[in-house]
């Protein structure tokens, strides 16, 4: 009789129980978007990587672009036949000239990395690089020990 009493209480809670934790389970785990939130216009992600301009040269009687960059060894190019190649070149030597990094996107093509995008960098990503830029300013100027 207890058995009858026991199961009739048990079943209900039971099925509430497993209801519950299937919701929780479906649950999305992200926190929902702000709709008034601007989701920002095509910034850098990724696959760009922020870079300062060593160098920039033109080749082929000014038909291509080949830049040189302090983070890495790879050489670079830019097509200046493409559509926006004229900004991006612009762009590459504002930044040489100012010594600020910009944010470079590049395809690897056969032997060759062959520069797509350029975009400014943030206020954020600059304020990065100074720190860290006054940090290896700081330790260039501690004398090595004497032998």
């Amino acid at each position: 009789m207890l058995r009858r009493e026991t199961n009739k209480f048990l079943t209900p809670v039971a099925m509430i129980f497993f209801v519950v934790l299937f919701i929780y389970a479906c649950q999305n785990k992200r926190p929902a978007k702000n709709m008034n939130e601007k989701e920002p216009a095509a910034g850098p992600d990724s696959s760009y990587r922020l870079l300062t301009i060593a160098n920039l040269e033109e080749v082929n009687s000014g038909m291509k672009v080949i830049a040189w960059f302090f983070e890495t060894p790879q050489i670079f190019e830019l097509d200046l036949k493409t559509n926006q190649a004229t900004r991006i070149y612009d762009l590459l030597k504002e930044a040489k000239e100012k010594k600020v990094p910009v944010n470079v996107h590049s395809i690897p093509v056969q032997d060759k990395n062959i520069i797509s995008m350029v975009l400014p960098a943030t206020e954020n990503q600059l304020i990065q690089y100074n720190k860290q830029k006054y940090r290896q300013e700081k330790t260039d100027q501690i004398k090595p020990p004497d032998h």
